[in-house]
């Protein structure tokens, strides 16, 4: 056995890790894309109700996806905890950020 090589049994194989990306809102974001969205009738809005509850307990809302709809607006989809599937029409992407994390995965 040379010097510099380990007998197998002590080298640890070491998990993979991949960055995972993901978009989010900041609530306070969330409101005023919300009351744009009502005050030009939109299509999608969130109801008062599910946003006091968004308020009241969240930081941030996970966009599950977006897509663009009638070649003017974005459509939002978003996770919101026990509503699971809210949609909102926006006009513009600024308020929506990008995150990353680390996922490891199996060796």
């Amino acid at each position: 056995m040379t010097k510099n090589k380990k007998p197998w049994h002590y080298v640890k194989q070491r998990a993979k890790v991949k960055k995972v990306k993901y978009e989010y809102v900041y609530i306070q974001d969330l409101e005023e894309l919300n009351k744009t969205a009502e005050k030009k009738k939109k299509n999608h809005y969130i109801p008062e109700q599910i946003m006091a509850y968004l308020k009241h307990h969240y930081k941030a809302v996970i966009v599950k996806f977006k897509f663009v709809h009638n070649d003017i607006e974005w459509r939002l989809v978003l996770y919101g905890g026990k509503y699971e599937t809210l949609t909102l029409d926006v006009d513009n992407l600024d308020k929506v950020y990008l995150g990353y994390y680390d996922k490891k995965e199996a060796a």
